[in-house]
């Protein structure tokens, strides 16, 4: 629940949920943050080896975009660096392909992405898995930019 509805971590503890599950089974023990933490990213890496397995067999474009945040309560920035793209059934899907902490808070002073170089795209001629590690996670400007897996 915590991951489909993108709910804060602290959810778990606040009394009305407590009230609410004991409600729904009396017996179940709820868990702590650090389970759900740790939960959270066991599926984070099940699903990024999924999604990394997908795109190696891609034959079709993707879709890069980046999303920064700050969390509410620590104000601290984060970025996200996710890939959209139709798989063989006509399906638009997406995965994230890396989650980081930025340093500075995402305002305007500190989120000037476009003034940063943009390297070179490496070739695509190698695996995904390959070429992920090439692009460094602040490579991309807010804006899509399109990649092209050659054969």
């Amino acid at each position: 629940m915590v991951i489909l509805h993108d709910y804060a971590l602290l959810m778990i503890e606040h009394i009305g949920f407590r009230r609410y599950v004991a409600s729904i089974q009396p017996c179940f023990n709820t868990v702590s943050i650090n389970t759900v933490k740790s939960d959270i990213i066991r599926i984070y890496n099940d699903e990024k080896v999924k999604c990394y397995q997908v795109l190696d067999k891609l034959k079709y474009r993707v879709a890069i975009t980046t999303d920064m945040w700050t969390s509410s309560n620590t104000k601290k920035g984060y970025m996200a660096v996710t890939t959209y793209f139709v798989d063989d059934s006509w399906t638009l899907r997406s995965c994230i392909l890396r989650f980081v902490y930025v340093p500075a808070l995402h305002v305007a002073d500190h989120a000037s992405m476009h003034s940063l170089p943009i390297p070179q795209v490496p070739q695509m001629g190698t695996s995904f898995q390959q070429r992920r590690e090439d692009i460094p996670v602040w490579a991309f400007p807010q804006k899509p930019h399109f990649l092209e897996k050659s054969h």
